[in-house]
């Protein structure tokens, strides 16, 4: 038996829209900071967990919270995520125009951000020297809750 021949695009649509999914729990659930000046005052005063700029933004809003980011004691640890279209986090987070948003702290963030992760993978191919899926290595994830498998340990 032969798999179709949209395998690939189908498996992208599918991870795409679960990473979104996961955005738009971790909205309902407070977590996301929409607007550039919510995501200001957020990158000044809260927890984050990452910072999504659309992959349609201008360079100028996306450097400028970029910069703030790096001011952060923790701006490098925190993820900068611009895989997403503007019309792709209108329909997740249920508003228009959505450019900038800050992901506070939290495991629906966690969430979000290992799915977003997984479809990273998924679209780079392979990495030469990486162990084959289903070959556990026994070594520490990187982020958060996330699993060597991309799952945090809230999904199901």
């Amino acid at each position: 038996m032969r798999p179709a021949g949209d395998l690939v695009a189908v498996t992208e649509r599918l991870l795409e829209q679960a990473a979104l999914d996961a955005l738009a729990i971790a909205h309902k659930a407070g977590k996301v900071a929409i607007g550039f000046s919510k995501v200001e005052a957020a990158l000044a005063h809260d927890r984050l967990a990452g910072l999504v700029n659309a992959a349609d933004a201008a360079a100028d809003g996306a450097r400028k919270l970029a910069g703030a980011l790096r001011r952060r004691a923790d701006g490098g640890e925190v993820p900068l995520i611009g895989v997403f279209t503007s019309m792709q986090l209108d329909l997740a987070l249920g508003r228009s125009n959505v450019i900038h948003a800050a992901l506070l702290a939290g495991p629906e963030s966690d969430t979000f951000l290992a799915r977003t992760a997984r479809l990273d993978r998924f679209r780079a191919g392979p990495v030469p020297g990486t162990p084959e899926i289903g070959k556990s290595q026994g070594r520490k994830s990187a982020g958060a809750g996330v699993r060597d498998d991309g799952m945090t340990k809230h999904d199901k």
